[in-house]
């Protein structure tokens, strides 16, 4: 095989995985990061070749569509990427304050649990439908979990309180 065939045989072997990739995305299934990469370092690369060749010969008005929706793909990638990362950051703090045993006010600690609720439910979710796919995922919703269970516990514990009293107190 000569460097030409190797070549045309590499890229053969990428289109393969990528159209792979992307039917997985297209069925709604959850991409490992591998994936991801491997899906987004394409985008890259198409989107500098299609800028390439624009700067030498110009793009067919089907090549400006592809680029225009490349480009607007990466952008929208890297929004989700920041908005997930911004979740993690502030669900990671909320753990953070809530285990510490810090006094806090009512207002913000019910937050707090509300923002955890919702990260436990999304994962709880995506493990329902696609499994988790990293350690640091299977981590933290065992953490809301237990945090959840420990919090219900305390609350049944209070309301039994509550009744004996009521009881001694007659009532």
């Amino acid at each position: 095989m000569d460097d030409d065939e190797k070549a045309r045989w590499r890229e053969q072997q990428t289109l393969s995985e990528i159209k792979r990739i992307t039917l997985k995305a297209r069925q709604r299934h959850t991409l490992s990061e591998e994936e991801q990469k491997v899906l987004r370092q394409y985008k890259v690369e198409e989107i500098k070749r299609l800028q390439e060749k624009h700067k030498r010969e110009g793009l067919s008005q089907e090549e400006r569509y592809l680029l225009a929706k490349l480009e607007e793909s990466l952008q929208q990638e890297d929004q989700v990427v920041h908005q997930m990362e911004s979740v993690k950051s502030e669900v990671g703090e909320a753990l953070a304050k809530l285990q510490s045993g810090r006094s806090m006010r009512p207002k913000e600690r019910f937050r707090l649990y509300q923002l955890l609720e919702q990260e436990e439910k999304r994962l709880e979710q995506n493990d329902d439908k696609h499994g988790l796919q990293t350690q640091e995922e299977l981590r933290v919703l065992k953490q809301l979990r237990t945090l959840r269970l420990e919090r219900e516990e305390r609350k049944k514990n209070r309301k039994t309180q509550q009744d004996y009293l009521k009881l001694m107190m007659g009532g």
